[in-house]
């Protein structure tokens, strides 16, 4: 609902990041690398995994 300019939809995180739909696995798990969420052992593991 519109309320003179206020628009009360949440907004996403991060703007830069192209929409969910876009992104492939490894480039989320590169996101996550670099946000600090996984170390880079754990994302070397994962990337072989994927590419795999």
């Amino acid at each position: 609902m519109w309320y003179g300019g206020y628009d009360s939809r949440p907004r996403s995180q991060d703007s830069s990041a192209g929409s969910a739909a876009q992104d492939t696995p490894l480039e989320l798990l590169k996101q996550r690398l670099a946000r600090g969420e996984i170390t880079l052992d754990e994302y070397e593991k994962l990337a072989k995994v994927l590419s795999s």
